[in-house]
């Protein structure tokens, strides 16, 4: 009998501990919704009075200390969660973000390589991971990371914006300006990713679209510096490329293989309305493959006249060849 009563007795304890733990929870979540941080603060410590293992307020704590400008008391009550349960990614991931602040970057990148191990399906973790990928000059790894953000969530803007920075850096010029135009797509009053593309196109030669877009990040911002900064330049730049076409300046892309069959296919696919630099990416054995095949701007005499004569002869934007050089046989799209 005593021992039935004993455990009758424990029993109502756990039972009123649990009750009393929802209720400071509780208390503490309404202070929080109310903006109510430090009160919310001292009733998760009630809870952790009760329960000090208790994994959410840990992490809830530390998240509060973070937005009340105490990324150090956060770290500790992030640790404390990681040491009672390293399985929940939130709080790898809400340690990452306290890292940053810190400074703490090596830390930070491993808070979110557990973070995204945790919840494969963590956007912010995965974008935060690759600016952290991108900053260490690990380009690939950080547009791997970009990518699997937007394979999660498509619309999610902050991940096509960095992707096309990392893009950009790497000189594959259409792919950055495609994920400059996703995240225009999404969200068109961006004023950086209208001035972002706008760096794109100009590094393209493509000014009149590079001003376009400056324009309309000067509607969005009227007092963004960058904006009217660089569309100066970009018209200074367009009124240069004037007098250097009249001058007889081309740009070109183009497509080397070995086999002239080959070329010829890709020569009729490019004419049906196929990317041509995607199918310079693919085909390619040139060094300007990774560029979409782009050459950059040449004067006459420049290259080999037989070159340098197909692409006079093509209109912008048309595709021509196949030409044989002693690199192998050439499809030509001309830029400009």
């Amino acid at each position: 009998m005593g021992r039935v009563i004993a455990a009758l007795t424990l029993v109502t304890i756990i039972s009123c501990q649990e009750r009393e733990i929802r209720i400071h929870y509780e208390e503490a979540e309404a202070h929080r919704s109310a903006g109510r941080i430090e009160e919310a603060i001292a009733e998760y410590r009630q809870v952790l009075a009760l329960d000090s293992t208790d994994v959410n307020t840990l992490n809830n704590i530390g998240f509060l200390h973070a937005r009340m400008g105490r990324p150090d008391s956060a770290l500790k009550h992030y640790g404390r969660a990681v040491r009672e349960d390293s399985t929940v990614a939130e709080v790898h991931y809400n340690a990452g973000v306290s890292f940053v602040t810190v400074g703490d970057f090596g830390s930070a990148q491993v808070a979110y390589e557990h973070a995204v191990r945790q919840d494969p399906d963590h956007v912010e973790a995965f974008n935060n991971l690759g600016a952290l990928y991108e900053r260490a000059g690990r380009g690939e790894a950080a547009l791997e990371c970009y990518r699997r953000a937007t394979s999660i969530d498509s619309t999610f803007v902050p991940a096509w914006i960095n992707a096309g920075r990392v893009l950009f850096m790497m000189g594959r010029l259409d792919d950055a300006a495609g994920a400059y135009r996703k995240a225009l797509a999404l969200k068109p009053d961006l004023t950086d990713a209208h001035t972002d593309l706008a760096s794109v196109y100009a590094e393209m030669g493509d000014l009149d679209r590079a001003i376009a877009q400056l324009e309309r990040a000067t509607r969005i911002s009227p007092d963004s510096k960058r904006a009217k900064d660089n569309l100066a330049q970009v018209l200074q730049m367009r009124d240069d490329q004037v007098r250097r076409r009249e001058a007889g300046e081309m740009r070109a892309r183009h497509i080397v293989v070995k086999e002239e069959g080959t070329a010829r296919s890709l020569l009729q696919r490019a004419r049906a309305g196929e990317d041509f630099a995607s199918l310079a990416r693919a085909h390619s054995v040139d060094p300007s493959a990774e560029a979409g095949g782009d050459i950059g701007a040449f004067n006459p005499g420049d290259l080999l006249p037989a070159f340098e004569d197909l692409v006079r002869g093509l209109g912008p934007g048309r595709v021509g060849g196949p030409l044989r050089t002693a690199l192998g046989w050439h499809v030509v799209e001309r830029t400009y």
